[in-house]
């Protein structure tokens, strides 16, 4: 479900509001999400902002004054340019503007930031631009500067803030009453920087107690707990030291809350969901790892999914008494969005099952080379036994002969419905990564070089990299467990 009023959004569009402008109210999303949700609503979308010119005709001298005081955003708004056009003036001229970027989250320029860095704290910093202690960092290290802690440590704060974190003896009994979220609030710094500073002390910093989606996490166990199930919380007892968020013994089941703040790149680097999976596989557990945007956006398809992992499915019908049928676009896309975790997705062909009259289950296929299909996507409204192989085989019978490719998610699958009806693991493939934008994970395809080139809502830089791109637009990246994946001759 939406984190914002869509129908509130479709009546600023109604009322002649352009994309940007919407996005600028209060309550609405970015102009990447805005954009998404009135497309979806079925709304046409026409540009009412006026448009930019890509035309470089300047006054250089002017330029260059402006340029003393104008951030690059200041500048694109008077010569009424692109962002791209200013990035070709600057650099034809070789200068820059005193501010490059505006403090909104993205990068200053060099210079001013050797300057600040030399007399202020990071704290300071902080406050300064308006970001947190890690967007300081990148921006040096994307400068290739250093910041020399005054204070002898590896975080940046005043020296009052440093004797006390400093302090076991202060911190162990601030920790034992609060979470280090609170301790973080009360010093002014991040809660990561309090979880370094406990784990150089030696005290046992658990992800339960600094997580920013501690409440959602708390939805997630009272919705298992809801199912009428055991279930333990916080164990660490599984697969030690790690600890599983909600453990489920009667069926060998756990599930995660992956938070899109704490498990990001920067908080846990690219294999720890892949690690805590394998940790589980090698003592007989199945680990679901439940992404927070899928729980704030598609819960009724993640609780589905829920049940389905502890075996409490309402409904069941047995596939060979289905009728086998070749389901409308319209149909498979309204199945898919309310009965797979992922939603639709573009398909060259479907199968499907129809039970007294009503489709029951989905199978989809996309044609990847001469004689290879990909099955991309299956789904079905309640238990269907049998439904797999005999869409498969359906299938089968329309290519003819080929081979049928597809991936397990690791986060979600351990693949035994493949083995199960005689795919073969073909490949187990380490973790992927997607961006986070707008509070929701987005295929990385999204976001290559061309795209921040070519959207006039992001910064852009010929200079930089895929990454060094997105990193100055604000985009953290989020990886998974990894795939596993199955191929079958027919």
């Amino acid at each position: 479900m939406a984190r914002f009023d869509v129908e509130e959004m479709k009546k600023l569009w109604g009322d002649g509001l352009s994309v940007n402008a919407i996005s600028e109210q209060p309550g609405m999303p970015s102009v990447y999400l805005t954009r998404k949700t009135l497309t979806d609503q079925g709304l046409t979308l026409e540009r009412r902002d006026p448009p930019r010119s890509n035309k470089k005709e300047v006054d250089e001298d002017e330029f260059r004054l402006l340029c003393e005081t104008k951030t690059q955003k200041e500048l694109i708004e008077h010569y009424g340019v692109t962002q791209k056009v200013i990035s070709r003036i600057c650099k034809d001229l070789k200068i820059s503007p005193a501010n490059r970027f505006d403090f909104n989250g993205c990068s200053p320029s060099k210079a001013q930031l050797q300057e600040d860095v030399s007399v202020m704290t990071m704290l300071q910093l902080t406050e300064k631009y308006g970001v947190g202690e890690k967007r300081i960092k990148s921006w040096l290290k994307s400068h290739d500067l250093k910041y020399k802690n005054k204070h002898g440590g590896s975080s940046f704060f005043d020296s009052e803030v440093f004797a006390k974190l400093s302090d076991p003896e202060w911190l162990r009994p601030e920790y034992e009453d609060k979470s280090s979220v609170a301790i973080g609030k009360d010093l002014g710094v991040d809660p990561s920087t309090v979880c370094n500073w406990l784990k150089k002390h030696g005290i046992d910093a658990t992800w339960v107690k600094y997580r920013s989606g501690e409440t959602l996490e708390s939805q997630l166990a009272d919705f298992v707990e809801s199912l009428g199930v055991e279930t333990i919380r916080n164990s660490r007892k599984i697969i030690p030291p790690k600890e599983l968020d909600v453990y489920v013994p009667v069926v060998n089941v756990a599930f995660e809350f992956n938070g899109l703040y704490w498990h990001v790149e920067d908080m846990v680097g690219r294999s720890y969901h892949r690690d805590k999976t394998d940790a589980c596989g090698e003592v007989g557990v199945q680990l679901i790892q439940v992404w927070e945007d899928d729980w704030l956006n598609r819960r009724p398809q993640v609780e589905c999914m829920i049940r389905a992992k502890l075996g409490l499915v309402s409904g069941r019908v047995f596939a060979r008494k289905c009728l086998v049928v070749q389901p409308d676009k319209g149909s498979v896309k309204e199945f898919l969005d309310e009965n797979h975790i992922q939603g639709s997705v573009g398909l060259s062909f479907c199968m499907g099952l129809e039970f007294e009259g009503e489709l029951v289950a989905v199978c989809g296929f996309r044609k990847r080379s001469e004689g290879v299909w990909e099955l991309s996507r299956y789904a079905s409204s309640l238990s269907v036994v049998g439904g797999f192989s005999r869409l498969v085989k359906a299938a089968e019978g329309l290519c003819g002969s080929g081979v049928f490719v597809s991936f397990a998610d690791r986060g979600v699958s351990d693949g035994g419905l493949y083995s199960g009806n005689g795919w073969v693991l073909d490949a187990v493939l380490g973790p992927d990564y997607k961006y986070v934008s707008g509070g929701v994970r987005e295929h990385k395809f999204n976001f290559r070089k061309g795209r921040f080139e070519t959207d006039s809502e992001l910064l852009f830089d010929p200079e930089l990299s895929e990454s060094e791109l997105a990193l100055l637009n604000g985009l953290t990246r989020v990886w998974d467990s990894g795939k596993l994946r199955f191929v079958k001759q027919f």
